[in-house]
Formats: C-alpha cells, sequence, structure tokens
C-alpha cells in the first residue's frame, strides 16, 4: 500500500490535519512501535504517540474541538521526533515515579479494569477506594475531542468514531425521538430536566441521558465497594441552556438514593 493510500486510510481529510513530512513521520514512528517485542512497550509508545498528535498538527491549539487555526493554516513548527522524545521521556518518568511510590506501600494492589463503569466486572465488596473524574452534565462530545488521536494513533476510523460516540457517558448524539424512563430515584431532577426541555429539548434528553448513565455508574461502585471503603466523586457544576445545573448535589443525592436501596453494610 502506497503512502498516500495509507493516510487516506488513517487520517481522515489527512491533506487538512498534517503536512505531509509530519504524517509520514508519524505513520513511522507507529510502524516502529508495532514492531517491538514488549506488548508493554508499545502501549507507552503509543500513548506517548497519542500525547502529541494534535501539537503537531494543523489544529488551533487554542481550541478544544479540533478546529483549523486559520491564522496559521500549516503548522510549520511541528517537529514529530522532537515531540515524541519528550512525550515518551516524560510518560516514563510518570511510571517509574509511579512504581517507586506503590513500593512504599507493599500490602496496597491495584488493578486497571478496563471496563464500562456502568456494568463493572468486579464481584461485590472487593473495592476499598473509588475516585473518578467523570464526564461533565454539558454533554462534551469527547470523542470529537480526541478524533486526530483516535484516528491517527489508534488507526479508528470516523464511522467507528461515530459509534463510539454515541456510547459515552456525557455524549451529545442524542436523537430528540429518544425516551428515557426516569427512575424514581431521580424524581428530585424531573423539574429541571423539564424546564431545560422547554428551552432546549435535545439538550434536556442529553442530561436525561447523563443522569441515568451516572446513576447506573453509582449503583456499580456502591455494589463493589468495600463495607467501610470510599467514594469519591471529581466533578464541576455546569451551566445548560443559561440555567446552573449542581451536578455535585445531584450525584450526593444520587448516592444517598442507592444507599437507601443498597445492603445494609454500605
Amino acid at each position: 500500500m502506497g503512502i498516500s493510500s495509507l493516510k487516506s486510510k488513517v487520517v481522515f481529510n489527512h491533506h487538512i490535519w498534517f503536512r505531509d513530512d509530519v504524517l509520514a513521520t508519524i505513520l513511522h514512528i507507529k510502524s516502529s512501535i508495532v514492531n517491538l517485542n514488549d506488548t508493554d512497550l508499545q502501549d507507552i509508545a503509543k500513548l506517548s504517540l497519542s500525547r502529541i498528535i494534535k501539537e503537531v498538527s494543523n489544529a488551533d491549539p487554542r481550541d478544544l474541538m479540533p478546529e483549523i487555526n486559520h491564522e496559521k493554516p500549516i503548522n510549520n513548527d511541528a517537529d514529530v521526533f522532537k515531540s515524541f522524545s519528550k512525550s515518551l521521556e516524560k510518560t516514563i518518568e510518570k511510571i517509574s515515579a509511579f512504581t517507586e511510590r506503590v513500593k512504599e506501600y507493599p500490602d496496597v494492589n491495584a488493578k486497571i479494569v478496563g471496563n464500562d463503569a456502568r456494568k463493572i466486572t468486579l464481584k461485590e465488596n472487593c473495592v476499598d477506594l473509588i475516585v473518578t473524574s467523570p464526564p461533565y452534565a454539558y454533554a462534551m462530545d469527547y470523542a470529537r475531542i480526541h478524533k486526530l488521536s483516535l484516528f491517527t494513533s489508534l488507526g479508528i476510523s470516523n464511522d467507528e468514531v461515530r459509534g463510539l460516540s454515541k456510547e459515552y457517558v456525557g455524549t451529545d448524539r442524542i436523537s430528540v425521538k429518544d425516551s428515557f424512563e426516569f427512575l424514581p430515584e431521580l424524581e428530585f431532577l424531573q423539574e429541571f430536566v423539564d424546564k431545560l426541555a422547554a428551552q432546549n429539548k435535545k439538550r434536556s434528553m442529553s442530561l436525561q441521558k447523563y443522569l441515568m448513565d451516572m446513576y447506573s455508574i453509582t449503583k456499580e461502585c456502591a455494589r463493589v465497594l468495600k463495607p467501610g471503603g470510599h467514594f469519591v466523586y471529581v466533578i464541576g457544576n455546569s451551566t445548560l441552556a443559561k440555567s446552573h445545573f449542581s451536578t455535585s448535589e445531584a450525584l450526593q443525592k444520587m448516592g444517598a438514593n442507592v444507599l437507601l436501596c443498597a445492603p445494609p453494610h454500605l
């Protein structure tokens, strides 16, 4: 497969987002990563590469969503090898620091569970501490935010990204034709949802989906938490259609409602 065909396959509208030499260098690094014998090293290198994709692209660094920088449509300062080397060095430093810190607590075990938090594949009462920063209630398209990295470093297609977007907690890819049966445990939020619907029906539907998902996550986290364990949400409040929404208060009440329905030990 020629380089032009490969570019088109892995990056949507590659000629807009990258200089040709920049993308060719990225693809060269990717092929070198694949040839590494150690899968852990592959993961570290992929992560390091993913972190620099937006930096070396033509996207405006001031925008959260990838947008072309019209003041500087071509990023002439991009140096892929230099950026990748720095990213790799920083990633290794962080992993090394974490590894050394873990050694200070030999009796503590941590496990990465790569699951949807709405359905955690862990048994009940097995976790001492949960600290999580969930998505916000204002429905950000996280797949779009990271699309350049998803396309370029992970090779996920544009169609796959669209599919992923619909599955995310906090997605705005909601149809006004969708319907959700609001749980009794969330009735305390019904007034706000109805008020929002009068201003922006789609935003109201997104909020309902978000709240349903967050309630599922709260229930799952409570299920796997040990008696006497701790559960921390790191979250900020939101503004929806110019109305203040206290996400922290909503999650606190969700947690209280989950505990009312939970086994006595929680």
